[in-house]
């Protein structure tokens, strides 16, 4: 006879894998297929350039590390030249990066709400560009965080080394998230070692050290002056001008930061302070962009502090209660900004619009289909690998008040000898930057070329005669 019960409870003892794979296909389904997305361009484009034999930083320009790039050139290499191989390999880096956040709540408190969390996560990344220096980035703090606490818990030092090379290679992915997470590590593990009185924390902090500046030797094999003025001097003066926003959202959450210390302010638990350390100094390296996305995909030490945190409101009625509203407000801030209406019908396995059939590529099969050379502008990198061109300029995007003018013109010289057959130009995108079409590359374009049709905001131009 079948025992039915007998089976429940055989396939009830795997839920803990079942839940992963459900989570992973949830996963698969809110990003798989293509999307057009400028912040995944800058990446796509920049490996695309590197499968041309083109040189990161001299013979194109990026302020960004070069770990992105070279991690999808390296897949493309491996798997083919394919959006899809760079999005799937984006996605498990995803779902890895929520089963790291898991995997620190349970080192901080064992609870069925810890399944929770990556949930979570993962809703709150349906509108992130995934295919990104952020996102991959975040996988590498998320599990360096991980082998910290697990260091901080079971005092083994080859935690430290672990967490020091994740650390390091955070780096190379977003140099300033990278260094702020280094920094602050080394400065808890100082302070600690001050406040304990105790060397193994300082013998702990020399190893995560070492290790954390292993990865970025990496850097010299490029001219190191060369390196400081894109990844250091540009960021500094030229970025935040363009990306700053009224930071209300980043007030918010540091509010909700300050109850959580106000639960845990008698916890003597040093793997709960780090976390509310680790938080707040990255809540700060938002300030100059707290947006949605940026805010959204540093929060995980709250995340996973809040299992635990809920177990221990321990207060008057009033206080309980305003502590329970900003909670619950801070989970619907997250479900509500990913937009679950869109997460779950605008992003479709199959996608809608294939790079193959668009309006843009089917102006340049028909108008420049014979040329390599196609500009695309102000900020659409990524078109450049959608329709198999090259980008004439070094720089895949310009927008004024963030580039100098001296890349301005830089690039209106190189257009001016190299010629391209056609140019493709969208200001929307730039709007919200205050874009001046007023400059050397534009006006070139304005009068060299000829407005064939516009579309959807698109501007087509072809080469005068």
């Amino acid at each position: 006879m079948l025992d039915i019960k007998g089976s429940f409870k055989e396939i009830f003892k795997y839920r803990y894998y079942f839940f992963w794979i459900f989570l992973f296909a949830f996963t698969l389904y809110i990003h798989i297929g293509y999307g057009y997305n400028q912040d995944n361009g800058v990446i796509i484009n920049g490996a695309w350039n590197l499968i041309n034999n083109k040189i990161l930083y001299i013979d194109f320009f990026e302020f960004i590390p070069p770990a992105s790039f070279y991690l999808i050139f390296w897949l493309w290499k491996i798997f083919g030249v394919s959006y899809f191989v760079a999005n799937l390999f984006s996605i498990i880096m995803l779902f890895f990066a929520s089963y790291g956040i898991f995997r620190i709540s349970e080192l901080i408190y064992k609870n069925k709400l810890n399944y929770l969390l990556p949930i979570i996560f993962i809703i709150s990344s349906g509108f992130w560009p995934i295919i990104n220096h952020n996102a991959f980035n975040a996988f590498f703090m998320i599990w360096a965080c991980y082998f910290i606490i697990r260091g901080l818990n079971d005092c083994k030092e080859k935690n430290f080394i672990i967490a020091g090379l994740l650390s390091g290679i955070s780096t190379l992915f977003l140099q300033q998230k990278g260094a702020i997470l280094i920094i602050s590590i080394v400065s808890f593990l100082i302070f600690y070692s001050l406040k304990e009185k105790n060397k193994i924390y300082l013998k702990w902090c020399l190893s995560y050290i070492i290790f954390s500046v292993l990865p970025l030797f990496i850097l010299f094999l490029w001219p190191i002056k060369l390196i400081y003025n894109n990844l250091v001097y540009f960021i500094l003066f030229h970025c935040l001008e363009i990306n700053y926003i009224f930071p209300w959202r980043l007030y918010v959450i540091l509010f909700i930061l300050l109850l959580y210390i106000k639960v845990f302010i008698r916890e003597k638990r040093i793997d709960i302070w780090f976390l509310i350390f680790i938080q707040f100094c990255l809540l700060i390296t938002t300030f100059a962009r707290a947006d949605d996305q940026h805010i959204l995909i540093v929060i995980f030490p709250l995340y996973c502090l809040t299992p635990l945190l809920l177990k221990k409101i321990n207060c008057t009625k009033f206080l309980k209660f305003i502590i329970y509203s900003f909670i619950t407000l801070f989970l619907v801030y997250i479900i509500y900004t990913v937009s679950i209406f869109v997460t779950l019908t605008h992003k479709k396995i199959i996608p809608k619009i294939k790079p193959t059939q668009n309006i843009i590529h089917k102006f340049v099969e028909e108008n420049c289909s014979d040329s390599e050379d196609v500009y695309f502008g102000p900020f659409l990198p990524q078109l450049y690998f959608d329709n198999r061109k090259i980008n004439p300029t070094p720089y895949d995007w310009l927008i004024t008040n963030h580039h100098t003018e001296a890349q301005f013109k830089e690039a209106r010289q190189i257009l001016e000898k190299k010629q391209p057959k056609c140019a493709v130009l969208y200001y929307a995108i730039v709007k919200k930057f205050n874009y001046e079409k007023n400059n050397p590359v534009d006006d070139y374009i304005f009068k060299n070329y000829k407005l064939i049709f516009e579309e959807s905001g698109f501007m087509f131009y072809k080469k005068n005669n």
